[in-house]
C-alpha cells in the first residue's frame, strides 16, 4: 500500500492542474500604444480605406485608396500632412497621434522614426513612400510596416 502512494498522488496532479486557475490570455499582439485620438490622423484608418504596401529598396510605399471620393480626399490630405511632419518631437511628450513622443509608438502604417515620408495624389487616394534614413534599416521598417497594416485589418487578427 506504501508503494501505491506516490502513484495515487501522481494521478491526481493532472485533475489539480486542469481545475486550477487558467493562465490570462496574452496580450494582443500588435503596435504599442492606446489609439488615444482613434488614428484620426491617419491616411490608413479613413472608413473605408484600403493600404496596399510594396517593399522596395531602402522602404516601403504605401497605396492608401478609397472607392468614395470624400475619403480619397481626406486620405490624400493626411497623407500630404505625414509627409509635411518630418521626424517625431521626443520632447514634446508621449504619443498622442499628434506626432509627439520618439515615434516608437502608434498603429499607423507611415513610420516616421529614421525615415523620409513623400506622399503623392493618385486615383482614389494617396501613394506614400517610407524610406529608411539608414540603409540596414530598411528590412526592420518592411517588418513594422507590414505588422501595422495586418493589425489594422480586422481579419488579420481573427481568431
Amino acid at each position: 500500500m506504501r508503494h501505491l502512494a506516490p502513484l495515487v498522488l501522481l494521478s491526481l496532479v493532472p485533475l489539480a492542474v486542469a481545475c486550477g486557475p487558467k493562465a490570462a490570455p496574452p496580450p494582443p499582439q500588435g503596435p504599442a500604444g492606446k489609439m488615444e485620438l482613434r488614428m484620426q490622423n491617419c491616411p490608413s484608418a479613413v472608413p473605408g480605406a484600403a493600404t496596399d504596401m510594396r517593399p522596395i529598396d531602402g522602404g516601403v510605399v504605401l497605396d492608401v485608396t478609397a472607392a468614395d471620393p470624400q475619403a480619397a480626399r481626406r486620405i490624400v490630405e493626411l497623407a500630404q500632412r505625414h509627409a509635411a511632419m518630418g521626424a517625431p518631437d521626443p520632447d514634446a511628450g508621449l504619443h498622442t497621434g499628434g506626432h509627439g513622443g520618439p515615434g516608437d509608438r502608434g498603429h499607423c502604417p507611415v513610420i516616421h522614426v529614421d525615415t523620409t515620408v513623400t506622399a503623392i495624389e493618385i486615383a482614389g487616394g494617396a501613394r506614400i513612400t517610407i524610406l529608411a534614413n539608414d540603409p540596414a534599416a530598411a528590412t526592420e521598417l518592411v517588418r513594422q510596416t507590414r505588422a501595422r497594416i495586418d493589425y489594422l485589418d480586422p481579419a488579420a487578427r481573427a481568431p
